[in-house]
C-alpha cells in the first residue's frame, strides 16, 4: 500500500536492546581490554550506535556525566539540558 507508513519497532530487537544495556560498559572497557588488539575505537561507530538508539527513543537520552539530549522532530536540531533543567 502505497504512502502507508510502517513503524518498524527497533526497540524490540535484540539488537537494541544489548546496544542500550551494554554499549556504554563496552566503551569504558574498550581501551583497556581491546585497543592493543584492535586499534583505537572509532567515533563513528559510537555516532551510528547513539543515532540508532536515538531513532527508536522518543524520549531524550542521558549523556555521560553532563545532560540530557534531545533532539527536535523537525529540524533535526540538537540541544544538550542539564540535568537540573530538567
Amino acid at each position: 500500500m502505497a504512502g502507508f507508513y510502517r513503524p518498524r519497532h527497533p526497540e524490540r530487537t535484540v539488537l537494541y536492546r544489548v546496544l542500550s544495556h551494554h554499549f556504554e560498559r563496552f566503551l569504558a572497557a574498550y581501551e583497556r581490554c581491546f585497543e592493543e588488539e584492535y586499534g583505537y575505537f572509532r567515533r563513528n561507530v559510537r555516532e551510528v550506535v547513539e543515532r540508532y538508539l536515538d531513532c527508536a527513543n522518543p524520549l531524550p537520552r542521558a549523556l555521560p556525566g553532563s545532560g540530557v539530549r534531545t533532539q527536535a522532530p523537525i529540524s533535526g536540531a540538537v540541544d544538550i539540558a542539564a540535568r537540573s533543567a530538567i
